[in-house]
C-alpha cells in the first residue's frame, strides 16, 4: 500500500499553481524580450534619420562650398563691366543672416551666374527650407530647417576673422562664410519630439580684388 502511494506521488505532474507561476514567469520574461527588440529597432530608426538628415546637411553644405570657392570668377572687367568699388570678391549681396548671394562660374562655362542662398520661414511659399537659387530658377533646397532665430545661418569674416556684419556694407571686405543650420524630421520619434541635426561649414573666398 505503502509502495503504492510512493509511485503515485512520483508520477504526479504539476500543480495549478505551479504552471500558473511558470506562465507568469515566461510572460515575465517575453514582455522583457520583446520590449529590447522593439527598443532595438526604434534606436535603428532614429539612427536612420538622423543618418539621412546628416547626409542631407552635408550634400548641401559641400555644394555651398563649391560655389563660394568659384565666385568672384569671372571679374568684371573680363565680363567688360565697370570695376566694383573697392574691388569684387564676389558676394553681390548680404541684406541678412538669412540670405547671400554671390556671382561666379559655378558650371565652368566662363559664364558668371548669380547665386542665392536663402532660408524661407514656415510662412513662406516654399516653406521652412534653405534653397540654393541659380539666375533666379530654384535648384536645391533642404527641407525642415529650423527657424534660426536667434542662430544665424551666415556669418561672414573679413581677412582678420572679424565679423562683417549683414546689410550690404562692405562687401568687399568678406573673405570667408561660415554657414550653420539646423534640420529636423517631420514627426516626432524621440519622447514625442522631432529628431534635430545641426551642421556648420566654413568656406574661403578667392581673392579677386
Amino acid at each position: 500500500m505503502d509502495k503504492r502511494r510512493e509511485s503515485s506521488k512520483r508520477e504526479a505532474g504539476f500543480t495549478l499553481i505551479e504552471a500558473l507561476i511558470a506562465v507568469l514567469v515566461l510572460t515575465i520574461l517575453m514582455v522583457g524580450v520583446f520590449s529590447a527588440i522593439n527598443k532595438a529597432q526604434g534606436s535603428y530608426r532614429v539612427e536612420n534619420q538622423r543618418v539621412d538628415l546628416t547626409q542631407q546637411q552635408r550634400a548641401f553644405l559641400d555644394q555651398f562650398a563649391r560655389d563660394l570657392h568659384q565666385a568672384g570668377f569671372p571679374p568684371p572687367i573680363i565680363q567688360g563691366l565697370p570695376p566694383a568699388p573697392g574691388g569684387f570678391n564676389g558676394i553681390v549681396a548680404f541684406p541678412a543672416a538669412t540670405d547671400l548671394t554671390m556671382q561666379g562660374d559655378v558650371d565652368g562655362t566662363g559664364v558668371a551666374q548669380t547665386i542665392e542662398y536663402v532660408y524661407n520661414p514656415p510662412n513662406a511659399p516654399a516653406c521652412n527650407c534653405l534653397q540654393r537659387i541659380v539666375n533666379g530658377v530654384p535648384s536645391t533646397a533642404v527641407d525642415n530647417v529650423v527657424p534660426p532665430n536667434p542662430q544665424e545661418i551666415f556669418t561672414a569674416y573679413d581677412i582678420t576673422g572679424t565679423p562683417v556684419p549683414p546689410g550690404g556694407l562692405n562687401l568687399s571686405n568678406i573673405r570667408s562664410v561660415r554657414i550653420t543650420f539646423t534640420v529636423q524630421t517631420s514627426s516626432p520619434e524621440v519622447n514625442n519630439a522631432p529628431i534635430q541635426t545641426t551642421m556648420t561649414g566654413m568656406a574661403r573666398l578667392p581673392n579677386n580684388n
